[in-house]
């Protein structure tokens, strides 16, 4: 796995755009690109919050954001989008990446549900959705296990502070 260095981040705004910094010791942060700013040359900006950033750990270039009713998948070289999911009935509010496949990603929703997308093998359409909770599910983890599959999701409840682990043949397939 890659990583992007201690001085790369990216940052969401509530104005729906997500920003690349950069922060060298001794200085300000830099702000080097603005994804999704349409006065800036970009494009595609979710029309809500950004709730959730992240890189992909084995292509540090590309990153998911979640917002509104959408995720969207970004490269860093591209000002706009290279994928959005459709809009869905509900907020979304998590995105994370696999951490055994690099186009496998997984996105909560507000209606209790877990979707499950591959961009290798369906980019426009989801692989796998379940229904997890009856409850918003606000965010999402996924953990690698050394000795076993990497198949095990912890979710947090909107109504309860308790963790819900979830685990899934279809899930461990897609994993594999």
């Amino acid at each position: 796995m890659q990583e992007a260095g201690p001085t790369k981040f990216l940052v969401g705004s509530e104005h729906g755009i997500t920003l690349a910094c950069t922060k060298r010791p001794k200085k300000a942060v830099e702000i080097g690109t603005w994804f999704g700013a349409e006065d800036r040359g970009g494009y595609g900006a979710h029309f809500g919050p950004v709730y959730c950033v992240k890189r992909n750990p084995f292509h540090v270039k590309y990153f998911l954001t979640v917002g509104d009713w959408c995720c969207k998948m970004w490269m860093e070289e591209l000002k706009g989008p290279m994928m959005q999911t459709p809009y869905y009935p509900s907020f979304l509010s998590s995105a994370c990446w696999s951490p055994t496949r690099a186009g496998v990603f997984f996105v909560s929703r507000h209606d209790g549900r877990l979707d499950t997308w591959d961009y290798f093998y369906r980019m426009n359409e989801v692989s796998l959705s379940q229904k997890v909770s009856d409850y918003a599910l606000t965010s999402l983890n996924v953990q690698a296990l050394a000795h076993q599959q990497p198949c095990f999701k912890t979710c947090r409840h909107s109504k309860t502070s308790l963790k819900h682990v979830f685990k899934h043949r279809a899930v461990s397939r897609l994993l594999r």
